[in-house]
């Protein structure tokens, strides 16, 4: 989420690939779960890569600084 934050908006492609850069365990599932769970993570579209349509993921900047998230949900 943090890479997210700063490197965002980003394909799943260049999440996987930044998490694989930084010798983090990749299990496609888990990773799809989180971002579509994640209150803070917002699907914004699609980016056609070698003919694919891969999904376009960013950190939700519409949470102001001072916002809090309720982490119950």
């Amino acid at each position: 989420m943090g890479w997210l934050r700063e490197n965002g908006p980003a394909s799943t492609r260049e999440i996987t690939e930044a998490m694989q850069h930084k010798g983090l365990e990749l299990r496609a599932h888990v990773l799809n779960k989180a971002l579509r769970k994640s209150p803070f993570i917002i699907h914004c579209g699609f980016q056609k890569v070698d003919g694919h349509d891969l999904s376009q993921w960013d950190f939700d900047r519409s949470l102001g600084e001072g916002d809090e998230i309720n982490r119950t949900e």
